[in-house]
């Protein structure tokens, strides 16, 4: 994999130099050159004012970002506009903000890990026989709690909806609006004989966990007297393969001794734990990313040739295999698109090396279940919005999923087969 640059919040005081919240990582990557580093205006950015930034040194430089969170709306406008400087963010708007999907699905290996959460608004009621002893709730969105101000609670059966609305609202105010996700309270983990919560915070990359460290500075005293447990491997593990590629976990222990996950995190837009070595993060990370992607061996694929006869154009006139693609062509599909469009890989006319190109179903034939060993196009079924860092291919969009090695993914290629051969190459089905 390329060089990545990181992209630190530029000061608001000082032109060309880090803002504090990314000083410290800044300074150890001062003799390192396996990351690239640079700056750009973040708070002026945001203020709606132009993005200055250094241009890159060639075009899709592989990028991730070093600063505070950011709202989505923001987040689209800065990927955006880093594009035109050469910057291309490993990590687009949408695996950005979507590592919610973790609580919100059913089924998942993390569902055990996550705490309950109750909606901003919602009416909870009162306790009026007193018999359960009221909760405390923490308000915070996907970002956490506000930094440095402390956390508002609430405990339900004390709070009105109107209440909690309220706080809610002060709290969305509090972030000037910039709002990641849904604001929401989480319930509170309470730690019971100890001066600090146990709350470690791990970084993943290509799926798999590289670092973890507490999040707490002060730590080191309560591990060196046993008060301070890690996390077992089992809870950060369940939150390998979330997909996104580059992400944090924070995992809390609960009073009654068992351990939950209270946030999950955009990795660009999380600070390294205070509890561990900024030099250390970076030695680790770097390795990840020496060592990625981390494939299978073998995948299943749904495969096809390219029909002799097509039809095109308001006259329905033939032609002979595609624009792209010769008749007889072998082609390697992604999941195909519930329009009928499909991402496809294969050689074309007047070249000897593969490329991906977007075409509808019908324009196919002879589909088959195969199973496939050839690197290239592992990388490419596995990262299909994102094969452009690990090869050569350009981002699919038009896809439903990605292909593996599992009895699934054998039986869904099984079922596109059977659907795909109902369909007439004319715009009709078979009768």
């Amino acid at each position: 994999m390329e060089k990545i640059t990181l992209l630190f919040q530029e000061s608001r005081f000082y032109e060309g130099q880090p803002s504090l919240w990314g000083m410290a990582e800044w300074i150890s990557l001062m003799d390192r050159d396996d990351f690239g580093k640079e700056v750009f205006n973040l708070d002026e950015f945001l203020a709606g004012k132009p993005l200055r930034c250094r241009k890159a040194p060639k075009r899709d430089t592989p990028t991730i970002l070093r600063c505070p969170p950011i709202d989505q709306n923001h987040y689209e406008q800065l990927e955006h506009e880093l594009l035109h400087l050469g910057y291309r963010l490993l990590t687009d708007r949408w695996a950005a903000y979507d590592l919610g999907y973790l609580r919100r699905c059913r089924g998942l290996p993390t569902d055990k890990y996550f705490m309950e959460t109750v909606n901003a608004g919602a009416s909870f009621g009162c306790n009026g026989s007193g018999d359960i002893p009221p909760s405390i709730y923490v308000v915070r969105d996907e970002d956490g709690v506000l930094p440095g101000k402390g956390a508002e609670s609430l405990v339900i059966g004390w709070k009105t909806s109107a209440q909690t609305k309220a706080i809610a609202d002060k709290f969305a105010r509090a972030k000037n609006g910039l709002v990641v996700g849904e604001v929401f309270f989480e319930k509170y983990v309470p730690i019971a004989g100890n001066p600090l919560p146990v709350v470690w915070r791990a970084f993943y990359f290509d799926g798999l966990p590289f670092y973890i460290a507490p999040v707490e500075k002060d730590a080191d005293y309560c591990i060196a007297r046993g008060e301070f447990p890690e996390p077992p491997q089992e809870i950060v593990e369940a939150f390998s393969n979330a997909g996104s590629l580059f992400y944090a976990c924070d995992f809390a222990l609960a009073e009654a001794g068992g351990w939950k996950c209270i946030r999950c995190l955009d990795g660009q837009m999380t600070d390294a734990p205070l509890g561990g070595s900024i030099i250390e993060f970076y030695d680790k990370f770097a390795t990840a990313v020496a060592q990625a992607p981390i494939l299978p061996d073998w995948i299943w694929c749904l495969t096809a040739r390219v029909r002799d006869e097509n039809r095109i154009g308001e006259d329905h006139r033939v032609v002979h295999g595609t624009r792209h693609f010769a008749p007889g062509t072998k082609v390697y599909l992604h999941p195909p698109n519930w329009d009928e469009r499909v991402a496809a890989i294969g050689v074309p006319r007047y070249s000897n090396r593969r490329t991906s190109v977007v075409m509808n179903v019908r324009k196919l034939e002879g589909f088959a279940l195969e199973k496939v060993r050839d690197r290239e196009i592992i990388t490419a079924m596995t990262y299909p919005s994102g094969a452009w860092y690990f090869t050569r291919f350009a981002s699919v969009h038009v896809c439903s999923g990605s292909w593996d090695n599992t009895d699934e993914s054998k039986s869904e290629i099984e079922n596109c087969i059977e659907w795909l051969g109902s369909l007439d190459p004319d715009g009709k089905r078979w009768s």
